[in-house]
């Protein structure tokens, strides 16, 4: 029986303001012979100094002042880095900073990658949850709004979307206009998260223990459409149109205009689904020890391949022609895979090494990577890096 959504108060005030802080990105990467082939090894106590000498040489690499970036997007020609410290760009094939934004620290309900919207990137975190557009050229800011919640923003025109979570099992939704007025509220259940907006249809996502989805008409918040999926959690990624919700089941493609289910793909073991990574007709997901590549126009399997660890702690990335995969537990691997034949190309593995949520773009792997106190972003050629 579907779930309805009724009248309830309109929300709480927003807080306001951002706590600005100070990015700082630099040191290098000393590269040279090491004596252990295929690993890297780094420093211990003195957190201003390099890498050690290593076997590895990447396509580049820079130490991030403030810890493991909690999101990364790629872009032609710009890499987008967000970690405690605030946002910065990057050249992408080269490493080298273009402009800093500091006070975007992490997002409050986790990952949530900057957006690009036209000419703007629009990230949203910070101590008080503000959602800030700043120039993609020059990281300038251009509007901001502070909000308690999340915000999906569409790519394709219609207002911005929040969904907040109350207290005693309650919450709303709002569409609002780039400055930050609000066009209408509606209530929905707590524990709902907005993952897509566009230009006639917001969709909030219920991703946990009943999952449920919902079409909000972007124009007033009415209800359009319902959905329902087993139960157990979701993860979801929105690419060019189409919704791709991740449960214990599998991956389901879903119109976000009609809530019609485009096709299920069968590939769930039970556990905590990854989003899955979508791009180029293709998408990826992890799921029972194997990693599935899914054409995404008829739902069906074009390869499936064990992964080299059953446990992946991060979402994979698409792109380039190539499939980026982290796993392992205490001891984390980067595997890339062929995007046509799923073809295992190459691996990148280290003990005591934490590595984070890789993107691919560029002709590069960019994945970060952590050794006790020390965090890096390194660049690492999709074809195989270069080993001295």
């Amino acid at each position: 029986m579907p779930i309805e959504l009724d009248e309830d108060d309109a929300p709480p005030r927003d807080p306001r303001g951002v706590t600005r802080r100070r990015l700082l990105v630099g040191g290098g990467l000393a590269l040279g012979l090491g004596a252990a082939v295929g690993y890297l090894a780094l420093t211990g106590g003195d957190p201003l100094r390099p890498f050690r000498p290593s076997p590895l040489a990447p396509s580049w690499a820079v130490r991030l002042d403030g810890g493991l970036p909690d999101a990364l997007t790629v872009a032609p020609g710009a890499l987008y880095v967000r970690n405690a410290s605030g946002l910065a760009r990057y050249d992408p094939g080269a490493g080298a900073p273009r402009w800093t934004a500091p006070g975007v620290g992490p997002h409050p309900e986790g990952d949530s990658p900057p957006r690009l919207v036209g000419a703007l990137v629009v990230v949203h975190g910070g101590e008080r949850r503000a959602l800030r557009a700043l120039r993609r050229d020059t990281g300038r800011e251009q509007w901001r709004i502070a909000t308690p919640g999340a915000i999906a923003v569409p790519d394709d025109g219609g207002p911005l979307v929040e969904t907040v979570w109350q207290e005693e099992g309650r919450g709303w939704s709002a569409g609002l206009e780039p400055g930050g007025r609000r066009l209408w509220v509606r209530p929905t259940p707590y524990g709902t998260d907005v993952v897509a907006a566009g230009p006639r249809t917001a969709v909030v996502l219920h991703g946990a223990g009943e999952v449920r989805a919902y079409g909000l008409d972007s124009a007033d918040g009415r209800v359009r459409w319902s959905w329902r999926g087993p139960s157990g959690l979701a993860s979801q990624t929105y690419e060019k149109g189409v919704l791709y919700v991740a449960h214990s089941a599998g991956l389901t493609a879903l119109d976000p205009a009609s809530g019609r289910e485009l096709w299920t793909y069968r590939a769930g073991d039970g556990r905590d689904p990854h989003a899955p990574a979508v791009r180029d007709g293709l998408a990826a997901v992890a799921a029972g020890g194997r990693l599935h590549g899914i054409d995404t126009r008829t739902g069906r399997a074009r390869w499936v391949v064990p992964l080299a660890d059953e446990l992946v702690s991060e979402p994979p990335a698409v792109g380039d022609g190539a499939v980026a995969v982290v796993g392992g537990d205490g001891t984390h691997r980067l595997t890339v895979h062929d995007a046509a034949s799923g073809r295992r190309r190459w691996e990148y593995r280290e003990d005591g090494v934490r590595l984070g949520r890789p993107v691919v773009g560029g002709g590069l792997v960019h994945v970060p990577c952590r050794f006790r106190r020390d965090a890096n972003l390194l660049g690492l050629d999709v074809r195989g890096p270069r080993w001295d």
